[in-house]
C-alpha cells in the first residue's frame, strides 16, 4: 500500500507542483508593494487571534483524544468492538457530506456568521455521550462530531479569509495550522491523564462538553469585535 502511494504520489504531486510553478511566479511578479509589506507577528496576535485559535483547537483536541479511546469508551459502557467499528463509519459519512453542504452554506451565510455555529453538533454529542448509556447514541455521537468537523475544515479557512484578507493568508494559516497540530498532539494525554485518576468517560465527557459550550459562547465575541472594527465610531 506505502509503494502504491509512492507511486501515485510521483505520478499526480510532482507534475502538479511543475504545473503551478508558473502560477506562483505570474502572481508574485502582480503582487502590490502593500501586500509585499509583511506584518509583525504581534500585528497578528490580538484578541480575535486567540478567539478563533481557541475554537480551531478544540475539534481536532476531541477527536484525536476520542479516536485513540473509543474501544475503551465502548468497553466501559458495555459495548462490542464489533459496534465501534459500525459506530465509526457514521463519522466518515457525515464528516463527507458535512464537507459538501459546508460551501455552500459558507457562500450564502459567510464563515463569520457560521463560525460560532458549527460547534452545536459536537456539544451536543458530547452531552448525549456524558448522560446516554444506550448503544444506538455511539453512532449518532460520531454522525454529530462529524458534522462539526466536516463543516468546521470549510469554516474556518473560509472565517481567516474573510478576517485577514488574502495579503496575509499565508502566515495567518501557517499560525493556525501549528495550534491545529498541537491540538491533536495534546488531546490523548489530557484524556489519558484524568483517565489514569479513575475519572469516568462520561465526567471526562461532561467536563469536555462544558468547555465546548464556554468556546461557543466566547466565540461570538468575534463578530462584536469585527463590528467595533468596521464601525470605531
Amino acid at each position: 500500500a506505502l509503494l502504491l502511494l509512492l507511486a501515485m504520489a510521483a505520478l499526480v504531486v510532482i507534475p502538479s507542483v511543475y504545473a503551478l510553478n508558473p502560477v506562483a511566479r505570474y502572481k508574485s511578479e502582480k503582487r502590490s508593494e502593500k501586500v509585499k509589506k509583511s506584518s509583525q507577528p504581534s500585528d497578528l496576535l490580538t484578541v480575535r487571534f486567540w478567539l478563533i485559535a481557541a475554537n480551531i483547537f478544540i475539534v481536532p483536541f476531541l477527536n484525536t483524544a476520542i479516536f485513540l479511546y473509543q474501544y475503551s469508551i465502548a468497553e466501559s459502557k458495555g459495548w462490542s468492538s464489533d459496534w465501534v467499528l459500525f459506530s465509526f463509519a457514521f463519522f466518515a459519512i457525515f464528516n463527507a457530506l458535512a464537507l459538501l453542504a459546508s460551501g455552500s452554506l459558507v457562500d450564502r451565510y459567510s464563515g463569520i456568521r457560521l463560525f460560532p455555529l458549527y460547534l452545536v453538533p459536537a456539544l451536543l454529542a458530547l452531552l448525549m455521550m456524558s448522560l446516554v448509556n444506550s448503544p444506538w447514541v455511539f453512532p449518532v455521537f460520531y454522525a454529530l462530531l462529524g458534522i462539526s468537523t466536516g463543516l468546521g475544515s470549510t469554516v474556518k479557512t473560509a472565517l481567516q479569509v474573510e478576517v485577514y484578507g488574502k495579503g496575509r493568508l499565508g502566515k495567518i494559516r501557517s499560525y493556525f495550522s501549528t495550534i491545529l497540530v498541537f491540538s491533536t498532539a495534546l488531546g490523548p494525554p489530557a484524556f489519558g491523564f484524568f483517565l489514569d485518576r479513575n475519572w469516568s468517560f462520561n465526567t471526562v465527557m461532561l467536563i469536555s462538553a462544558i468547555v465546548v459550550s464556554l468556546l461557543f459562547m466566547m466565540s461570538f465575541s468575534l463578530w462584536k469585535l469585527l463590528r467595533k472594527e468596521q464601525n470605531p465610531g
